[in-house]
């Protein structure tokens, strides 16, 4: 039985595998075929549940192949495409050597005769059939564009009625693995340039303004109102009749795209305007109109790169065609009477050009005052001391003071979102433009949470809780539809503020944290603000249940329900239901579903599942389909189906071990591939409330961006819509001649300075690092450097001709592998030859650096059960000691008698007794190797004998400590420890006496946590880095407690004048200042 119909049809060829069949059955020698079916069918099955199943008609079998037939080419089209990215998925995950080829997809649509025999599809024959991308790569999806054919005009469609038959006579079947012949390629070519000349014509038989229109709708796009004047409505319309562009509905408002058909054409034109206006220096469309979000589009991108090339002034270079650009804007800045670069989006473009295609990106010290600079993205730009004075940035982006993301939250409405961070800085964006609404920045302390929430007369308030034990409490107004903060009220705790949450209703605040063994409340429902307290452990999560009931997740594992009204004589639920620290805790629940979810998530990588309508309560495990390693955020959608998971995956083998996994409640079932988009730990996740929005995820975290994820035709698409600056400083080192001093940090360098010069710029700045660095040290000679890096490796650098250079980088062998997570720390041995490295894997390296050019991985130590998070050498080079965050110090043996080193026996030093009580987070030598001092989060500070092995004394340290340094020189009746933590000081103790410690200076001046400090060889002098982006010099001896000398490296806009800037609002501008921006008046108005 035959039946002619007009479809589309998709075949999938499996005959294309015929070389991995022969590989599978050579290597394995097994039958490959049936595995193949096996695995596309399950790929096939698949894609056709993110369809419509109705709309396919029929999947069988043709020969080898498989092929379904749509009623729509949009299906078909998707469905392919889907087929494509999960076999890609596949061979990738395989990492098998004969998975070389992926599986490859073929598409046309026409009429065609569909056979049966009897009730069986027997395969089909090609009647006529549209536009075939008759070649393609192997493993590359190609599929038609039948939007194109079918949007042509009648004429056109004439034209291909003429060339299609060639191609019908030539092929009876659509296979990916048909070698084209020159016919099928000569229709293919004379297709393309049919339809290029189409529309060619048609733009170049439009007016004037339909040109403008159209330049405007494709650069920036064009939405419909009343401000259109009659004309432009008039030629809008007709721009729709002829195809050219498409009206949209969209979020109760109509806009204008271009037409598919139209899209790659106007691409073209545009790429050939932008390079004639640039080399002829006559700009017109680049004044007009903003090309930043074309910039962005990867196909416009590699062919404007290409073109530019050719343009005579570049001479192929791409330094010359940088000044060659930047030279445009000088020359029209410098002319007078002709405004070239006011009041239109000339500057803005041409360095949107620069900086997007790395034509120059270092600014600094630049005149770039009193122009428009109009949507220009500065986020590359290097703009230290660049002097915008007068100018006007209307829309244009900058870097942001936005550290580690900590908390994200969402108002009510869906219409703003606040975050918090590790710079103290508050934030709310408009969640629509981003327009940046609130930025606030009181104390300088870390922001652990933010919450939302509505008083009586629904005005918006906003809390946040921060590391120095402060909670917030404001009311959000506005006038002159500016945003402003007015205090409510405030609590102030002793330990860090770890989450604050609105109960429903609004009227009560409550909050919790280290330390407490409380969470407290705040009732808000009228003036008087009555507290309280419910009595639990340390609190690392919490969210309300209802009004009355809170849920909160401690650093115990526990999960407990506590409630306020204790009238009502509930009883508490208390259950141990992680091992480690609760690091999250969702709940959804509403009364007509008769639903109501508890979810938490840990440090052991478990998600766990409580179903509070049931009773006794028992936790569930929902399984992830791979080992996790922590759960460190989740969240749940605004219909409660989907529960959004940020985790460490330990069998990544994407782009980062940090992703987002959505489960879905109503399938049970982990939806879709992890998303993807985040290179550091993602610490919060949070769904828009908007019914019309609920398919959006904000997430963030370590990375200093804000990412969006939105589901489009069923898939979910990740984009990074806010990217901050932040350069915490985690170590610093000295060498031991005391001529040099390097720093490591959160922008990924390792940045060195002359001593005696100490100036703001770097002698050196090495950036081979591609991720965090932890940990610098010298070798005893000062001529290696040695680096520990977040992605694990751990780099050697070498002094060749005054120029620090990098000579190796470290890895393990097939006996010793090298670590596989964040490397904390590394140290030299006394003698230069070997090097001591440690991590977040638990593990101690030790590494015989004789050869440098053939260094040795040697056995290390493994008795820590937990991230090891310091080590250090005596200086006899005996003993290596090491800290951790399983609150355990070890004392290890180096045996040096013979080569290569090794370490031997090991001892735990203390007791349950006189052991610290939380991490221990830093331990030092004393110079006669005879004494060791510890320092702990449980702000504790304890000496040890090491010969001994025996604790001599504990004494407070009043914070978190985080650094522990012996001075170098003893003195008479005087040996001096410093340490430093999270309270932002730094303390010199003398422990001569060990039974009569005593504080003898404090040194205050960082305003965040101090990561690490050093003494000067001399001891006269102390350096210190902290999380304020700073490093501080101290005298010991001196009477002053403040630093001598301060150098910044979180301020990227330093000495950049900002004085009589017009375009940004009072929040951009001082999110300006906050990066080193200065209101550089006065120099200005003398000069006149």
């Amino acid at each position: 039985m035959q039946e002619i119909v007009t479809k589309t049809v998709v075949e999938i060829d499996l005959a294309g595998y015929s070389d991995i069949v022969k590989s599978m059955q050579q290597d394995y020698d097994v039958d490959a075929v049936p595995y193949l079916n096996k695995n596309i069918q399950r790929f096939i099955d698949d894609s056709l549940k993110e369809i419509d199943n109705s709309k396919y008609i029929v999947q069988d079998k043709k020969g080898d192949n498989r092929v379904i037939f749509f009623d729509h080419a949009n299906d078909a089209y998707k469905f392919a495409e889907t087929v494509h990215r999960k076999t890609k998925l596949y061979n990738v995950s395989t990492n098998k050597k004969f998975a070389k080829r992926l599986f490859r997809i073929g598409a046309a649509t026409g009429k065609f005769v569909m056979n049966y025999d009897g009730e069986n599809f027997t395969g089909y024959d090609i009647i006529t059939a549209y536009r075939l991308e008759a070649k393609a790569e192997p493993g590359k999806c190609f599929i038609v564009d039948v939007e194109t054919f079918n949007s042509l005009s009648r004429e056109l469609q004439d034209k291909f009625d003429d060339e299609k038959t060639v191609f019908g006579k030539k092929r009876t079947t659509v296979c990916g693995e048909n070698v084209c012949d020159e016919k099928e390629e000569e229709f293919q070519a004379r297709s393309c340039k049919i339809i290029y000349d189409n529309l060619l014509e048609c733009f170049e038989k439009l007016n004037k303004e339909q040109k403008q229109l159209v330049y405007q709708i494709g650069l920036e796009g064009l939405e419909y109102d009343d401000n259109l004047s009659e004309e432009s409505k008039n030629n809008v319309e007709k721009l729709v009749e002829q195809e050219l562009i498409i009206k949209q509905e969209y979020d109760s408002r109509t806009r204008f795209i271009l037409a598919n058909n139209f899209n790659n054409f106007f691409q073209e034109i545009i790429v050939k305007i932008i390079v004639e206006e640039i080399s002829t220096k006559k700009l017109d469309i680049l004044k007009k109109y903003s090309i930043l979000k074309i910039l962005t589009r990867k196909d416009v991108h590699k062919l404007l790169q290409e073109k530019l090339s050719t343009i005579p002034q570049a001479q192929d270079d791409n330094s010359m065609l940088g000044e060659y650009i930047y030279n445009i804007i000088h020359t029209w800045q410098n002319t007078p009477n002709l405004p070239q670069l006011s009041d239109n989006y000339a500057a803005g473009n041409l360095l949107n050009l620069l900086l997007q295609f790395d034509l120059k990106t270092d600014f600094s010290y630049s005149n770039l005052s009193n122009i428009s600079i109009w949507n220009a993205d500065l986020t590359k730009a290097t703009l230290t001391g660049v002097d915008f004075t007068k100018s006007n940035l209307k829309n244009s982006i900058f870097s942001q003071p936005l550290g580690c993301i900590h908390s994200i939250a969402f108002d009510a409405d869906g219409d703003y979102f606040a975050t918090g961070d590790a710079h103290g800085s508050i934030r709310v964006h408009n969640a629509k433009t981003l327009e940046l609404c609130i930025f606030h920045n009181e104390r300088n302390s870390p922001i652990w949470s933010v919450a939302f929430g509505k008083n009586k007369q629904h005005e918006r308030m906003l809390a946040w809780g921060a590391e120095d034990g402060s909670v917030k409490l404001y009311k959000i107004t506005s006038t002159d539809n500016k945003m402003k903060l007015s205090l409510i009220d405030s609590l102030d705790v002793t330990t860090r503020i770890l989450s604050v949450v609105f109960s429903p209703d609004g009227y009560t605040l409550a909050n919790g944290g280290d330390g407490n063994n409380a969470i407290h409340f705040l009732k808000i429902n009228n003036d008087y603000h009555p507290k309280g307290t419910l009595d639990t452990s340390d609190v690392s999560c919490m969210v309300f249940i209802n009004n009355d009931c809170i849920a909160s997740g401690s650093q115990d594992g526990y999960i407990r329900l506590g409630y306020i009204e204790q009238a009502n004589h509930r009883q508490d639920f208390s259950q141990k239901v992680h091992q480690g620290v609760v690091r999250c805790i969702a709940f959804y629940g509403k009364k007509e579903e008769e639903r109501r979810i508890l979810v938490s998530g840990g440090e052991d990588g478990k998600l766990k599942m409580l179903d509070l309508t049931k009773h006794p309560l028992h936790p569930e495990d929902i399984k992830f389909e791979t080992e996790i390693s922590q759960v460190r955020t989740i969240a749940f959608s605004q219909d409660g189906n989907i529960l959004a998971v940020g985790c460490i995956d330990n069998n990544a083998n994407g782009q980062s071990e940090h992703k987002i996994r959505l489960w879905s409640f109503s399938n049970r079932e982990w939806i879709g591939q992890p998303l993807e988009g985040h290179k550091y730990s993602i610490r919060s996740l949070v769904f828009s409330p908007q019914p019309s929005n609920s398919q959006l995820l904000v997430s963030g975290g370590d990375g200093c961006t804000v990412n969006f994820w939105q589901k489009e035709n069923e898939i979910w698409r990740g984009e990074e819509k806010l990217k901050g600056y932040a350069n915490r400083i985690w170590s610093v080192a000295l060498s031991r001649d005391g001529k040099t001093f390097a720093c490591g940090g959160e922008d990924n360098k390792i940045h060195l300075w002359n001593y005696h010069e100490r100036t703001h710029i770097p002698l050196q700045t090495l950036t081979e690092h591609t991720n965090w660095v932890w940990s610098v040290a010298f070798s005893p000679n000062a001529d290696i450097l040695a680096s520990g890096c977040e992605d694990n490796k751990i780099y050697l650098w070498g002094l060749q001709e005054g120029k620090w250079q990098p000579i190796r980088e470290l890895v393990g062998n097939s006996e010793v592998k090298g670590h596989d997570k964040r490397v904390r720390g590394v140290v030299f041995h006394p003698d230069g030859y070997n090097l001591i490295s440690a991590g977040n894997d638990n593990r101690i390296i030790l590494w015989d650096i004789t050869d440098l050019n053939r260094p040795q991985i040697l056995p290390g130590f493994t008795e820590h059960n937990d991230r090891v998070l310091s080590v250090a050498f005596s200086p006899d080079g005996n003993y290596l000691v090491s800290s951790s965050r399983d609150q355990n110090i070890y004392l290890i043996e180096v045996e040096t008698h013979h080569q290569p080193y090794s370490l031997g026996n090991h001892y735990l030093l203390g007791n349950h007794t006189d052991s610290h009580k939380d991490q221990v987070h830093s331990i030092a030598f004393s110079p006669d190797s005879n004494l060791l001092v510890s320092g702990g989060f449980d702000k504790k500070l304890k000496l040890w004998d090491v010969k001994s092995r025996k604790l001599i004394r504990t004494w407070d340290g009043y914070q978190k400590i985080l650094s522990v340094a012996f001075h170098p020189k003893k003195q008479p009746k005087k040996l001096i420890v410093a340490s430093a933590g999270h309270n932002h000081i730094i303390q010199l103790w003398d422990i001569d006496d060990p039974n009569n410690v005593k504080l003898i200076k404090t040194f205050k001046g960082h305003k965040r946590a101090v990561e690490s400090i050093v003494f000067t060889p001399d001891g006269k002098q102390l350096i210190s880095c902290s999380q304020d982006q700073t490093i501080k010099f101290w005298e010991v001896g001196g009477k002053l407690n403040i630093s001598i000398h301060t150098i910044e490296l979180g301020k990227p806009y330093q000495g950049m004048n900002i004085y009589g800037l017009d375009g940004l609002d009072s929040a951009q501008i001082s999110a300006l200042e906050e990066l080193g921006a200065l209101k550089l008046g006065l120099k200005h108005e003398n000069e006149k």
